[in-house]
């Protein structure tokens, strides 16, 4: 692909505004395998959706789907907790300049054929978040049920559902600055 310069001046062209999503894939408490395949495919992926927006600007998807890192076996007795094993900053790129942002997390049209729902409804990650993304999932009707490694049941989407450029990254630093947020999540601000 292009330098994202000119690719960022391309979008912004045809779209006016769109939001750049810096995504790591944290790869560290892994096993060689389920790594090596976590990456390829957020790889094959990333670079699928920018082509799209790209070169098909009429025709854009309006997330950009995450996938599950690991099996993981999900029971009806908790709220279960999946962890997405990726970290992401987002900055929104007008005309008039950047700035940082936030983004949702939303169930893909899929989930519905599943026995599970987002205990949240919509994940609100706050511009300042650098932790890893995660699912709350309520499992109902089932005693148990079993989501495969690299499935997708969540999309991030921008405010306003503008397009989104993704940029993966190879480390955490490269997400961007330090924030005052960090990894802290579900509550960490307070009740």
């Amino acid at each position: 692909m292009a330098s994202f310069n000119l690719v960022e001046n391309k979008l912004l062209s045809i779209y006016g505004r769109f939001m750049h999503l810096k995504l790591f894939v944290d790869i560290n408490n892994m096993n060689n395998n389920s790594s090596d395949q976590l990456v390829n495919e957020y790889t094959t992926a990333v670079n699928k959706h920018n082509n799209k927006i790209i070169n098909n600007p009429y025709i854009i998807d309006a997330g950009f789907d995450i996938f599950t890192a690991t099996s993981q076996t999900l029971t009806n007795q908790n709220v279960n907790k999946v962890d997405f094993n990726v970290a992401c900053s987002c900055k929104m790129v007008t005309q008039t300049g950047t700035y940082n942002t936030g983004f949702y997390m939303y169930p893909r049209s899929s989930i519905s054929k599943t026995p599970f729902r987002l205990a949240n409804n919509v994940g609100i990650i706050d511009a300042g978040y650098r932790g890893h993304l995660i699912g709350m999932f309520d499992l109902n009707y089932h005693p148990t049920f079993m989501i495969k490694e690299l499935d997708r049941y969540l999309q991030i989407c921008a405010p306003g559902l503008v397009p989104i450029l993704v940029e993966l990254v190879n480390s955490a630093d490269e997400l961007g600055e330090e924030t005052e947020r960090g990894g802290g999540g579900f509550g960490s601000t307070g009740r």
